[in-house]
């Protein structure tokens, strides 16, 4: 979408994005250099990817601060003052470490995802046990939802793009409008309307449409009665309806130079 607008983002030239895999042939949208900073982050808290913190660390501390600073020199286009846009699934649990890193506040947009399909999909690209997925979903999701200075601008259901007719076409287009604001004149403001949003993201339904009949196929291998999909799957509704009611939106900020989108 924007480079619709004529925003090129420099994060996703060849030398920089992860490259297409046959799970994600189109790429994957994601920046060699965030990935790596993540891992980074995670692996100097004991931790990684698949083996999160279950409590924040306390990224403020002497120890922590130093090596954030650290990080930014690893990060040179993250931290100029122009337009990018990255994401990457363990934003989830680091997002609050940048404000260290890059020295402001970064707004974020979360797209939650029901528990079982996340579990459906580690397995199948993975490997990984369906109750340990729905461990890693309930782990990520409460970071996310669970910190205070760095809470998503906002969150939105994975299954409101199930179908052209619960796409959030206008709380994306304003969520945009408002982020993007600094960037665009206001011709190409203008642009970014709904009409616009569903152009793009109908471009790339089928795609993804086939993907995720492939996720649902996958036949979770739960035992019967067990107790942490059931939960997984309560906490999931919970949360179904504080997205629906808007309860995890708190608004979108002008007043920052980039936007970082985190998909759990």
């Amino acid at each position: 979408m924007a480079n619709q607008l004529g925003l090129v983002n420099p994060l996703f030239a060849d030398s920089a994005a992860l490259p297409a895999t046959f799970e994600n042939s189109k790429g994957y949208f994601e920046s060699r250099s965030l990935l790596q900073a993540n891992d980074r982050i995670l692996s100097f808290f004991e931790c990684s990817w698949d083996f999160p913190w279950l409590g924040q660390p306390d990224f403020a501390a002497a120890q922590s601060r130093a090596f954030l600073a650290e990080l930014r020199a690893d990060l040179p286009i993250h931290t100029r003052d122009h337009f990018w846009i990255d994401k990457d699934p363990r934003l989830c649990l680091t997002s609050e470490a940048y404000r260290h890193v890059l020295l402001r506040q970064i707004p974020l947009i979360a797209i939650v995802r029901h528990p079982i399909e996340v579990a459906a999909s580690l397995q199948a690209r993975d490997g990984i046990p369906p109750d340990r997925g729905l461990a890693l979903w309930a782990a990520y999701n409460l970071a996310l939802l669970g910190q205070e200075s760095g809470a998503p601008r906002l969150c939105l259901s994975f299954e409101s793009f199930a179908s052209p007719a619960t796409w959030p076409l206008q709380r994306l287009s304003s969520a945009l409008s408002a982020l993007w604001d600094e960037w665009l004149e206001p011709a190409q403001l203008e642009r970014l309307s709904p009409a616009l949003v569903e152009q793009v993201i109908g471009r790339s339904y089928a795609d993804g449409q086939v993907r995720q009949r492939a996720v649902l196929q996958t036949r979770l291998t739960l035992p019967p009665g067990v107790l942490l999909a059931e939960t997984a799957v309560e906490a999931w509704q919970g949360l179904q309806k504080r997205l629906l009611a808007g309860d995890l939106t708190p608004g979108v900020r002008t007043d920052s130079k980039c936007v970082t989108v985190a998909l759990a």
